[in-house]
């Protein structure tokens, strides 16, 4: 519950302070990449995951979708299963220093696991929330260090991730 309370105080101030100031950044272009994960699945195995991304940023906001694959999981029972996560975020970004950008997002993911010895396919809609920095390398070459949560109604576990991704804008 204080994780929550945290990110959820986080991103309100992160979010009344970026729109309090102007965005000296004006970008309006399509950009892509990919990213490398570590996600902690409450309780289930926390699992390794890398994701291919798209989307498209005007001045100071972007809307992203995503595709994260993450590592199968041997259960005791002899089984596999494996998890993937399709994402649709909207994200917000404010200019921190020259080229370093805080980074604020919110959207929602839609988390399928499939297991190797029963049929049985769980696929859960849940909300996301996350914040992290990028750090402009040229006009066109970033990468970001992101922290997002999230959230499902009962029955699947609550995922937290932290990635590093780096993209390119066209």
């Amino acid at each position: 519950m204080f994780k929550k309370i945290a990110l959820f105080t986080a991103l309100t101030l992160a979010s009344s302070i970026s729109f309090a100031m102007p965005c000296n950044k004006p970008t309006n272009k399509w950009y892509a990449g990919v990213d490398g994960q570590y996600a902690f699945f409450k309780n289930s195995t926390n699992r390794w995951g890398a994701s291919v991304l798209g989307g498209y940023r005007w001045d100071c906001t972007a809307l992203e979708l995503g595709l994260t694959g993450y590592s199968n999981q041997n259960t005791p029972l002899y089984e596999t299963d494996s998890r993937s996560n399709v994402y649709l975020d909207g994200n917000y970004f404010h200019n921190l220093a020259g080229n370093l950008e805080l980074r604020a997002a919110a959207g929602v993911g839609y988390l399928s696991t499939k297991h190797s010895t029963y049929p049985n396919t769980s696929s859960k809609l849940g909300g996301r929330v996350g914040a992290g920095l990028q750090y402009n390398f040229t006009k066109n070459v970033n990468s970001s260090l992101m922290y997002r949560y999230q959230f499902f109604k009962r029955g699947t576990p609550n995922v937290q991730t932290v990635a590093l991704s780096v993209a390119y804008a066209f």
